[in-house]
């Protein structure tokens, strides 16, 4: 059976804002249902369609200053998609789900000022990129987030940006064996990095810290710490530099009597060497 409605039985259609078409199939091979319906302008086509498995299809769009557009697709696994879009607000929402695992997308795009995209994959059989997420902001506030948490033992990264005066990146990785890294940056006013590992062979420590400000010199201290080896084998290393003080403190215990070695320097402002064995 197949009907063809309008508001009102008129056929249809409506004024020039409202265009309205309808459509009702209800048989087919078990039980087939299509339902079409048409808005110009304000709104424009919204379909059903259930029968193969239950398909439906829903389509919503909005003109002008608002354009919006859904789409749902529920057959073959389940897919669901939505997007939205306008001149005013420009907004872009898509949703997945569906596909292998129960993939899940999720993108938000937003205009002039402030720019997000934020994008979240869920899926892959808990392997590999299992559980992605990235969140992006431009030109007021540029901020970049991505989280990936997957991989041998447990992955995860996250990156943070922010324009001009700020520009921080974080990176965290624990997997491995326990291994951390840890990256830290802001740029121009504060220009940090620290650097974190833990685990190797035998338990290594490994600390990286660099600073630079806006117009002083450049700080940068490195510490490294590895316990393990032949016989409780202990290094510790220590490096300062800047244009002012250079500093290196080097302490070995072990080996052939517990050696340490005290190494600092200084130039410009004051040239000073001091080394213990």
């Amino acid at each position: 059976m197949s009907a063809v409605n309008g508001d009102g039985g008129g056929g249809g259609q409506r004024s020039e804002c409202v265009e309205e078409e309808e459509v009702r199939v209800f048989g087919g091979g078990g039980g087939q249902s299509v339902w079409r319906r048409r808005r110009s302008e304000c709104l424009e086509e919204e379909v059903r369609v259930c029968g193969g498995g239950g398909q439906s299809v829903w389509r919503r769009r909005r003109s002008e200053c608002l354009e919006e557009e859904e789409v749902r697709v529920c057959g073959g696994g389940g897919q669901s998609v939505w997007r939205r879009r306008s001149e005013c607000l420009e907004e872009e929402e898509v949703r997945v789900f569906g596909g292998g695992g129960g993939q899940s997308v999720w993108r938000r795009r937003r205009s002039e000022c402030v720019e997000e995209e934020e994008v979240r994959v869920c899926g892959g059989g808990g392997g590999g990129g299992g559980g992605q997420s990235v969140r992006r902001r431009s030109e007021c506030v540029e901020e970049e987030e991505v989280r990936v948490c997957g991989g041998g033992g447990g992955q995860s990264v996250r990156r943070r940006r922010r324009s001009e005066c700020v520009e921080e990146e974080e990176v965290r990785v624990c997997g491995g064996g326990g291994q951390s890294v840890w990256r830290k940056r802001r740029s121009e006013c504060l220009e940090e990095e620290e650097v974190r590992v833990f685990g190797g062979g035998g338990g290594q420590s490994v600390w990286r810290r660099r600073r630079r400000r806006r117009g002083q010199s450049v700080e940068e201290e490195e510490e490294v710490r590895v316990c393990g080896g032949g016989g409780g084998q202990s290094v510790w290393r220590r490096r300062r530099s800047s244009e002012c003080v250079e500093e290196e403190e080097v302490r070995v215990f072990g080996g052939g009597g517990a050696q340490s070695v005290w190494r600092r320097r200084s130039s410009e402002c004051l040239e000073e060497e001091e080394v213990r064995v």
